[in-house]
């Protein structure tokens, strides 16, 4: 018992720590914990500007950890974006690799099965990606739908989602060759 005593002052005091680091902006990590006792962690990747004049901070990893203590890695190595969580608290999604010229992947992760999947999104158009997603309510994504490469990518087409079916739905059609 005095053991374990022990590491947990050892475990706050580092938390303290991490917290005094991450307000000094000194720390590349984000902790945001939700209503249903899961804490988000974002190490924060580089700023992903290139050409683009929206500049945006990245999360290069993103963990989920648990109130049992479990933490599980449920994306990262290439650019994670769109990191949002369902309006019912029960899901989170993210798009993967979605950077300055690189196509990225849509995934849902479940809190409660604690598993993750990409969406297929059948339907999506040949070199294209999914940029900019968010959620659209409990079971549907919005996203926008754009070229995949190029000097210059602007605009997309407005794309809708069902992460029950992986059905895709697009909403505009003025991609334009």
């Amino acid at each position: 018992k005095e053991r374990l005593a022990e590491a947990q002052a050892e475990n706050r005091a580092l938390d303290d720590r991490i917290t005094d680091l991450e307000a000094a902006g000194e720390y590349p990590i984000f902790r945001q914990t939700l209503d249903n006792g899961v804490t988000l962690i974002y190490e924060l990747g580089q700023l992903d500007v290139g050409y683009n004049p929206l500049v945006e901070r990245r999360a290069s990893r993103l963990y989920v950890r648990y109130a049992d203590g479990e933490r599980r890695q449920v994306g990262g190595e290439r650019g994670l974006s769109s990191i949002s969580v369902s309006p019912d608290g029960t899901r989170l999604l993210y798009n993967q690799g979605f950077t300055w010229e690189g196509a990225g992947t849509l995934w849902v992760y479940d809190f409660e099965s604690r598993e993750k999947r990409q969406l297929s999104l059948d339907g999506l158009r040949d070199m294209y990606t999914p940029a900019f997603a968010d959620w659209l309510d409990d079971r549907y994504i919005l996203f926008v739908e754009q070229f995949a490469s190029g000097t210059t990518v602007m605009g997309g087409d407005l794309c809708v989602c069902d992460t029950e079916t992986d059905a895709l739905l697009r909403l505009t059609n003025t991609a334009t060759d």
